[in-house]
């Protein structure tokens, strides 16, 4: 970076001198522009010492955003493990709930449950006992009655 900034200056300088000779120019004297030539060489090397000065702390900080960001892909699996953990628990304490409720459903349907069969059976009970005792001794003798007309 120092390099093409340097390359740029220099270029600048170039130009400016080599371009700008006409012959109305005033030529100066040589120890006069060895003079202003070390002074734009100070300024330059003042500005490129800042600019290593500013690559130094970037790439400290370059440095520190990379740490840090180490440091928070590593919170970031943790907590994305711990936030799985919770959600299989979760889902766990959702089933658990789940299986409750239709117990202490079941627990209250049992009681009209118990009624409906209760009484499914008494009917299918006296379905099945529609001939008493009587009925069978009452057909008999009306069948030995009715052989007795036959005869």
């Amino acid at each position: 970076m120092k390099k093409i900034i340097l390359t740029i200056m220099f270029v600048i300088l170039m130009c400016s001198c080599s371009y700008g000779a006409t012959s109305d120019d005033i030529y100066v004297r040589k120890d006069v522009f060895e003079v202003e030539m070390k002074n734009i060489n100070y300024t330059l090397e003042k500005i490129l010492t800042k600019l290593d000065a500013q690559e130094k702390s970037i790439n400290s900080l370059a440095s520190a955003v990379a740490v840090l960001s180490e440091r928070v892909d590593v919170n970031f699996a943790t907590l994305s493990g711990r936030i799985d953990g919770l959600e299989k628990r979760m889902d766990t304490t959702n089933t658990f709930l789940y299986y409750l409720l239709v117990l202490i459903g079941a627990m209250m349907i049992l009681p009209f449950f118990n009624k409906w069969w209760e009484s499914r059976e008494a009917k299918k009970h006296a379905a099945a006992q529609t001939f008493t005792l009587e009925d069978v001794k009452r057909l008999i003798a009306e069948a030995k009655l009715g052989e007795m007309t036959q005869i």
